[in-house]
């Protein structure tokens, strides 16, 4: 048996937007409400789904009664270096994580920290594009040593760019 699950799916409710063309125009990440996307994700033949909205769990609490829905995020976190921000996905977490997330996410070490002890899955997204464009060699090559896991295809992101 195959299981198929997208591990990187925002809904409407994903707060906010890094890209300056959704900004300008006041678009959000996504226009499918969770439920919605819920459906979506399942018609496209997922075993399993999870919304990672940008910091917030706020849609995949309303689809948590569904027995194959997990909950997961996307947390902007930051290299203190330069202010280098990255996306990290991370997967089946509860909401005490996400608290304890949250107050991690404003250096990208503690973030890392926190989810190797907590044994929680998680990965770099997008790891060639930084919302802010201060990503370098140098922080590359430590994302690399930080990260066991990169994301390797995001639907937004130019596929020259994808690992």
């Amino acid at each position: 048996m195959t299981t198929r699950c997208d591990l990187h799916v925002h809904s409407s409710a994903s707060l906010g937007n890094d890209e300056w063309y959704s900004r300008a125009f006041g678009c959000p990440e996504s226009y499918a409400a969770p439920a919605r996307q819920y459906e979506l994700c399942k018609a496209r033949g997922m075993s399993l789904v999870t919304l990672t909205a940008g910091d917030t769990l706020a849609g995949g609490l309303t689809l948590v009664d569904r027995p194959d829905f997990f909950l997961s995020e996307e947390i902007t976190t930051i290299f203190p270096e330069n202010g280098c921000v990255m996306h990290v996905l991370a997967w089946n977490i509860t909401e005490r994580h996400h608290e304890e997330i949250q107050a991690r996410r404003g250096n990208i070490y503690d973030l890392c920290d926190y989810l190797n002890r907590e044994e929680i899955a998680h990965a770099l997204a997008h790891p060639l594009l930084s919302p802010n464009w201060r990503l370098d060699a140098e922080l590359f090559e430590k994302a690399l040593l930080l990260f066991p896991t990169l994301e390797g295809i995001n639907g937004l992101v130019d596929r020259r760019i994808e690992p």
